[in-house]
């Protein structure tokens, strides 16, 4: 664990001193593009889930931090711990060890939207991601996406693009579509509806005052990761798990400089997906629904 640790903190230490100001994040505000820089702390957890047909059980705690040290760049990690039950009743593994106990996820990302006129806007970007238990060789992705927006008078905007993303065991175009609207994105007396519908992501929600805001959202979560040489499932293989998941959350918004969310989740549509080291898809497993929760901060500078 001590090495991973330190490897991560040489890599994450090369990518803020060299990585070079390209493109920015496409979802921020229009209304706080002058302020370009900020860090994102999200930390999740998701309760036991029976995997089907009552064969072991699984929870997730997940903590990510994600930084923006210049306007065009996007460096993020995402640690995941995983608490197992029944080990004896798994169908992967020895069922006398836990599978895994801790996933790491690495991303560099470049992107930006450029304004034409009033109406309309492009975007595009490219990224790069590692996903490891303990040995990172085999663990490399990278992707592009591009697309478009239109804005209206009213506020209501829409954005069509594409993401092509490929790693070791994935070669895959997913559609990128949204429509939403934010009449008070570039008002100071920002409160009403707002929505972003579309995907991977979708959210809707009320801001009462601009401190306080309600939101709902539905989120399709990926991840993936190249398990240790040494793992009792699948030496040098990979795994890759896929959840829905709904939140429901409260926004405090004190200042223009700081956002903080908290919520609860539930999970559902859940799959372990196995592969070789060759990238075969070597089968699958269904987890049962279950809940959680999030607590998100974000600071600005």
């Amino acid at each position: 664990m001590a090495s991973v640790l330190r490897k991560l903190t040489l890599i994450l230490c090369f990518l803020l001193v060299l990585a070079p100001p390209c493109l920015s994040q496409q979802d921020q505000d229009d209304a706080r593009q002058v302020k370009t820089r900020f860090v994102s702390l999200e930390n999740a957890y998701l309760s036991d889930a029976d995997f089907e047909g009552d064969r072991g059980k699984m929870a997730v705690f997940s903590s990510g931090v994600s930084i923006k040290p210049w306007r065009y760049t996007t460096i993020g990690y995402t640690f995941r711990n995983y608490t197992w039950g029944d080990t004896a009743r798994l169908t992967f593994g020895n069922r006398v060890d836990d599978p895994w106990k801790n996933l790491h996820e690495l991303y560099l990302g470049f992107g930006h939207m450029w304004r034409l006129d009033e109406t309309w806007s492009v975007f595009g970007g490219v990224f790069g991601y590692s996903g490891f238990e303990k040995q990172m060789d085999g663990s490399f992705g990278a992707g592009v996406r591009a697309g478009f927006g239109y804005a209206f008078e009213n506020g209501l905007f829409v954005r069509l693009g594409a993401m092509y993303f490929k790693d070791s065991v994935d070669n895959t175009v997913i559609p990128l579509f949204g429509i939403g609207f934010t009449p008070w994105a570039d008002s100071l007396a920002r409160s009403g509806w707002f929505a972003s519908l579309g995907f991977p992501n979708t959210r809707i929600g009320y801001r009462f005052s601009p401190e306080w805001a309600l939101w709902a959202q539905y989120e399709w979560d990926r991840a993936s990761a190249r398990l240790a040489d040494d793992s009792t499932v699948l030496p040098e293989g990979h795994v890759r798990q896929i959840n829905a998941l709904a939140t429901f959350a409260v926004q405090y918004q004190p200042g223009d400089d700081f956002v903080v969310s908290l919520g609860l989740t539930q999970a559902f549509s859940r799959t372990l997906h196995f592969y070789n080291k060759d990238g075969r898809v070597l089968g699958g497993l269904n987890l049962d629904n279950t809940f959680g929760g999030e607590l998100e901060m974000s600071f600005v500078f």
